[in-house]
């Protein structure tokens, strides 16, 4: 079994509220930005929202892990933002990264759930979002090459 871990001193939370026709991971992004969060984990976020914009895996036997992310949806229309979970951190380039999971149904109740893409997600009335600043945890989300992906782990010396 291979894995990666670092220890992890709790820090401060930041409770925040993204108003009304904000683009979602852009809005977690520029508060992470304001409060000089570079790692973080996003344990709460509910809301609503009038677009989606999200991916989900599906099989591909010629890929690295035979899976590869469907072309990104987007829906239009009154939709409950049910919860999320997430983690932000910094790639090579020192930008933030956010991997944000979400589960989301619509007017009649049908339930879409996936990984967030950066642009498109809008809000419609609220959205409020407990972010857990990692403090100084030596985390990175990089670009794995072979696979197309970004991983979140500890950046460790091997």
């Amino acid at each position: 079994m291979g894995f990666k871990d670092c220890v992890i001193t709790p820090g401060r939370q930041i409770f925040a509220r993204i108003l009304p026709g904000s683009d979602l991971l852009p809005a977690i992004e520029a508060i992470c930005l304001k409060h000089g969060i570079k790692s973080a984990s996003i344990s709460t976020c509910i809301g609503s929202l009038k677009q989606l914009a999200y991916v989900y895996a599906i099989e591909d036997p010629s890929s690295f892990f035979k899976i590869r992310y469907s072309e990104p949806l987007v829906k239009k229309g009154i939709f409950e933002f049910i919860g999320s979970q997430g983690f932000v951190g910094l790639d090579q380039e020192g930008r933030h990264q956010i991997h944000l999971h979400a589960h989301m149904s619509d007017e009649h109740m049908t339930l879409y759930s996936g990984h967030l893409v950066a642009q498109g997600n809008l809000v419609l009335a609220t959205m409020e979002i407990l972010i857990n600043d990692l403090g100084e945890a030596p985390l990175g989300r990089n670009y794995h090459k072979e696979s197309g992906f970004y991983f979140l782990e500890p950046l460790i010396e091997e």
